[in-house]
């Protein structure tokens, strides 16, 4: 389930737990606005080529802003998944919004009454050290498109994520 939640990861694991989750930022940067480029520095497709009003001459969508975000989900004071994502935004209204600071970026979609389209690119389990360490959790790399946004998303999430317990809060 957790593999292909589109947007209500944090839904289906309070659900799951029955105790909320919490969402810590690490960090939440703007990057530098160069030519309009397809991938960021890590290769990362930032365009968003569906067609709609905020398109450049050759049809790709306009690109007003680019934020690198980082967040920690949280469960009974526990980390289990960290989530990296690249935030494109295609709209000038949304670019001032997020400014503004009255909306979060992961706050857009449901502000904008959107409902973006899920592409699941890549998944796996994570790997075992050679210790021995780690192993049993798993990761998942997907794009939140629409008009108005694009959102690249790497989550990693841990070991036994289906165990967790208050017992174990830290």
């Amino acid at each position: 389930m957790a593999v292909t939640a589109n947007g209500n990861l944090q839904r289906l694991f309070s659900s799951y737990y029955d105790a909320p989750v919490v969402v810590e930022m690490v960090h939440c940067m703007r990057k530098q606005q160069h030519q309009q480029d397809d991938e960021d520095e890590d290769g990362v497709n930032v365009n968003n080529n569906n067609n709609n009003n905020n398109n450049n001459n050759d049809g790709t969508a306009s690109i007003h802003a680019v934020w690198d975000r980082r967040v920690l989900l949280k469960i009974f004071n526990q980390t289990f998944c960290t989530a990296d994502s690249v935030i494109v935004v295609h709209s000038q209204e949304v670019e001032d919004l997020v400014e503004s600071g009255k909306v979060g970026i992961g706050q857009l979609f449901r502000h904008f009454n959107i409902l973006p389209e899920f592409n699941l690119l890549e998944a796996g389990l994570t790997p075992t050290t050679t210790n021995g360490d780690g192993g049993g959790g798993f990761w998942r790399y997907y794009t939140l498109e629409s008009d108005l946004v694009t959102c690249s998303i790497r989550e990693v999430f841990c070991n036994d994520v289906w165990n967790l317990s208050p017992s174990d809060e830290k």
